[in-house]
């Protein structure tokens, strides 16, 4: 059976919450009520404390990554292994209960995305599979390799806009965040195991729909997701909002632009 607990991760200081999640938290706490099911809304000081201490081994990983972002998509993979149950990104709304629909097996929420097969915004697992310890270990293998480190590129104030440079530098770092700890990563790691692992879709037509835009939740999110609901399908079960969920990461990479210009 799969365990009983919908996990979500996010900053402790509200300021840095987009104003959906706070509607989407609610969706989950409704359609999952406590009386069935526990939640659990990890913070960043709980995530340290998870791996320092019962993942030990990798606490040198974690402290090594060079954003938020990095640690975050790491530690889905944590509590999936040590607990079990369902993991859903803070804008993902939750439309009903799909609990009884699931077997006793890893699903991964398919993509829409060309260049992926499956996103890490909504996984689901029985506790212990050894799935997440074989992606914990290509990820701590990957930066063994590089001496743990992250190859971080250097922002550039070149004869392009400001603009244009932001958005070259901020498009190398989430490449690198994709292929390390994200959905690409997690899309070879699926492709390889999935037959041997017997790990299963959630069909994106009902959990991961892409009849909108959605990128425009990241602009202006309430707007966007008032117009989506109100037109919705009764059919599906989740949709995935795509809001930023970098967070203090955005400010971070905007004071190393920040910093480059000035000393340029």
């Amino acid at each position: 059976m799969i365990p009983k607990i919908i996990h979500q991760s996010a900053p402790k200081n509200k300021k840095y919450w987009n104003p959906l999640w706070e509607k989407c938290q609610r969706s989950w706490r409704k359609n999952f009520s406590k009386r069935e099911f526990k939640y659990i809304l990890w913070s960043d000081d709980d995530n340290y404390d998870l791996v320092k201490n019962y993942y030990p081994q990798y606490l040198k990983l974690y402290t090594s990554f060079p954003y938020d972002i990095f640690r975050i998509d790491f530690c889905r993979f944590l509590y999936l292994h040590r607990y079990g149950g369902i993991y859903a990104d803070m804008d993902m709304y939750c439309y009903r209960n799909f609990y009884s629909t699931l077997s006793d097996n890893i699903f991964l929420v398919e993509s829409f995305h060309p260049k992926e097969l499956v996103q890490n915004s909504l996984m689901i697992s029985p506790e212990n599979n050894e799935f997440w310890t074989i992606c914990l270990e290509k990820i701590l293998d990957y930066a063994i390799e590089n001496n743990f480190n992250w190859k971080i590129p250097k922002f550039l104030d070149s004869n392009c806009s400001k603009n244009e440079d932001y958005q070259e530098f901020y498009d190398k770092i989430r490449n690198l965040v994709m292929t390390t700890t994200g959905p690409t990563f997690l899309s070879r790691q699926y492709a390889i195991y999935k037959d041997n692992l017997k790990i299963k879709k959630l069909q994106f037509s009902l959990f991961n729909p892409s009849d909108v835009d959605c990128y425009n939740y990241i602009e202006n999110p309430i707007d966007n997701f008032n117009k989506v609901n109100s037109t919705k399908d009764s059919n599906i079960y989740t949709r995935h909002f795509v809001s930023n969920t970098w967070g203090v990461d955005y400010m971070k990479i905007k004071k190393v632009i920040n910093d480059s210009i000035l000393k340029s």
